[in-house]
């Protein structure tokens, strides 16, 4: 898209994350449309492709809208996550902490804010999970529209 080639163009790298809109057909059919997961895939790649900046990343997969990524950008260590950061498949989660530096501080950036996950889906492992990495870590998150 011209937005982000404008981006990137200026030496400025955008990474996406996968949100609730990403579907086909009707919003409220729960289709999940896959070209959502390959923008975010792209950007990725465009950002280290099209700017001068420091930037590696590993994707760990999960189904589409929920996989994970860590990033090392300019030497900040980031973790981002799709649209629901607390029910990954079985051996996600296990799989992004295996590849993360929990010594580090870390930039979290997912989709939507923990309080306004679904109620029967387990927030305590994700919060706990957080709250294994050192003073100076955050979390953002957007979704309020």
């Amino acid at each position: 898209s011209d937005v982000w080639d404008r981006l990137y163009d200026a030496d400025i790298p955008m990474i996406s994350v996968p949100g609730n809109h990403d579907r086909l057909g009707d919003k409220y059919s729960g289709e999940v449309h896959p070209q959502a997961e390959t923008f975010v895939r792209d950007s990725f790649v465009k950002s280290v492709e099209r700017t001068k900046k420091n930037i590696k990343y590993q994707e760990i997969p999960g189904p589409l809208r929920n996989s994970m990524w860590k990033v090392n950008f300019e030497g900040i260590q980031l973790a981002v996550t799709g649209e629901h950061v607390n029910k990954p498949p079985n051996d996600q989660l296990t799989r992004f902490e295996a590849v993360l530096d929990k010594s580090k501080p870390t930039v979290f950036v997912n989709h939507r804010p923990w309080d306004e996950q679904d109620p029967q889906w387990n927030t305590t492992e994700w919060k706990n999970f957080v709250l294994n990495f050192p003073n100076g870590s955050m979390v953002y998150s957007g979704h309020d529209h």
